[in-house]
């Protein structure tokens, strides 16, 4: 008896890795050249685990033999690029439940935590105008979100869980009509409203600034406002973007987020009546471009940062003015870039680069390394799994520091307040609850053969593969009290595993 049921998990496997990749004869050669759905699905698969950038077509070729590889690497399996058994059942363990992937039809019937798209930006459109939710409008539905509905539940009597059911629906509607009053149709005046810049934040309704009646001059020039321009978006004001966005065939939000704003902009006009928009009024560059007459706080970071690199003189004052302008200029000539006295992306990573020389160069001061675009380590990987913990990422962790973990940074600093830098200094490092010292107690698996990792996979998805002086070891899980570290041991060890807690 003790035999058949030792026997019972290989077949289980077999069985569970058929959800992949097919067949077992499938199962045990796909490689290059290969053009099928189980291609398709081992393509899947790697993207979600941060390992494939390409398109999932089915087509077995040199980026998903390089993608595979990686993985196999990543996973101590030998790294041939073709997808045999034990890649099989390690792509199984990873990708087989999702660690918080939600089905389509349980978000629609209630929103939690996994649950991503429209409805979650309409969501945290709502909230914000609610005032329980200041973060920034992602459509990942995940720690931020989830704090911000628990917030509105408790302040309307309903079960603090952090999932949008039937009754939170109903209450957050009737919260929004007591609130929201559309000076366009009542007529009495404007409500108090957020104040909103395009260029930092989707514009929705609450939202109240130049930019706002900048949009509806724009959209009523374009026959889609009636009303008159007041500079607060209420619901008419909605009603005009949605009508917009479904002619233009964009996802329909009601909300203006930096390509509804682009397509509103560059839209044609047959005949816009002379005087109706100010000179210049609306921005024709994209909103990732720092400008004349541009304010806020990356431009106070740019300031500072030319100022410490010899480029700015004056004091950081948030305006992006002449001087502001002539500096940029004359570090765009330092370096080599085109000499157009905005900030664009090279310009703004070009800065990055020679700041981070800089401050190499410098030493002494604090211990802290700031981590930058373009840097791959343990620590970016780190930064990106609270990020997408916080609903900022849309990206799987990998440890490259690229354009999506720039975009979830700045959203972070945002939403905290600090600098808009787009790297990681120590207090940006410190609000995302990382203590400089980067000590936390860690569940140590000895890794004595390579089949522990695929075992622990099974309980631990999240396990890595670490190296100490001592010899490799599995990463278990990392926690910040000693007790819930023993705890999660405890559990392992009664699963036969060798697992002790170390302060790291």
């Amino acid at each position: 008896m003790s035999n058949n049921s030792k026997l019972a998990l290989p077949l289980i496997s077999v069985v569970s890795t058929l959800t992949i990749l097919g067949s077992p004869s499938e199962a045990l050669a796909l490689k290059r050249g290969d053009n099928n759905s189980q291609v398709k699905n081992v393509q899947s698969c790697l993207k979600r685990l941060g390992y494939f950038n390409g398109p999932e077509n089915g087509n077995f070729g040199p980026m998903t033999e390089a993608a595979v590889k990686k993985f196999q690497q990543a996973s101590r399996i030998s790294a041939i690029g073709i997808v045999g058994p034990q890649t099989t059942d390690a792509l199984q363990r990873r990708c087989g439940t999702g660690e918080t992937q939600i089905s389509a039809n349980t978000c629609q019937q209630e929103l939690k935590s996994g649950c991503d798209g429209a409805v979650v930006r309409e969501l945290q459109q709502n909230l914000t105008t609610l005032g329980v939710y200041n973060g920034p409008v992602t459509g990942l539905f995940r720690e931020l979100t989830t704090n911000a509905v628990v917030n509105f539940q408790r302040q309307n009597g309903i079960n603090p869980i952090g999932v949008v059911g039937p009754q939170t629906q109903r209450a957050i509607r009737l919260a929004l009509d007591r609130q929201v009053i559309s000076p366009e149709e009542s007529g009495n005046g404007n409500p108090p409203g957020r104040f909103c810049d395009y260029r930092r934040e989707i514009i929705s309704i609450g939202c109240e600034s130049d930019w706002v009646q900048q949009l509806q001059q724009r959209l009523k020039a374009l026959n889609y406002f009636g009303g008159n321009p007041t500079g607060y978006f209420g619901q008419v004001t909605r009603n005009a973007v949605v009508r917009f966005q479904q002619d233009n065939r964009l996802p329909i939000t009601g909300a203006v987020d930096a390509v509804t704003w682009g397509r509103i902009v560059n839209s044609p006009i047959g005949s816009m009546p002379t005087g109706s928009m100010p000179t210049g009024s609306i921005p024709t560059l994209p909103p990732s471009i720092i400008t004349i007459g541009s304010r806020g706080s990356q431009v106070t970071t740019l300031q500072e940062n030319l100022k410490q690199l010899g480029y700015f003189y004056g004091n950081p004052t948030g305006f992006y003015d002449r001087s502001t302008q002539d500096a940029v200029m004359r570090f765009q000539q330092s370096y080599g870039l085109p000499m157009t006295g905005n900030v664009d992306e090279r310009t703004s990573q070009e800065i990055l680069k020679v700041l981070r020389s800089s401050r190499a160069g410098m030493g002494g001061g604090s211990e802290f390394e700031p981590i930058y675009p373009g840097d791959n380590n343990p620590r970016v990987e780190k930064l990106q799994k609270r990020l997408l913990e916080l609903g900022l990422l849309k990206a799987n962790p990998t440890g490259y520091f690229g354009a999506l973990t720039r975009e979830g940074l700045l959203a972070f600093q945002r939403y905290q307040s600090l600098s808009e830098t787009g790297f990681v200094d120590e207090e940006t490092w410190e609000k995302l609850e990382f203590s400089n010292a980067d000590k936390r107690y860690v569940i140590v698996v000895p890794l004595r053969n390579p089949g522990i990792y695929n075992q622990l996979l099974e309980y631990v998805p999240t396990a890595q593969v670490g190296k100490s002086r001592l010899g490799d070891f599995v990463n278990a899980g990392e926690y910040n009290q000693r007790s819930e570290a023993q705890r999660q041991s405890q559990f392992l060890r009664g699963r036969g595993f060798d697992a002790r807690v170390e302060y790291f």
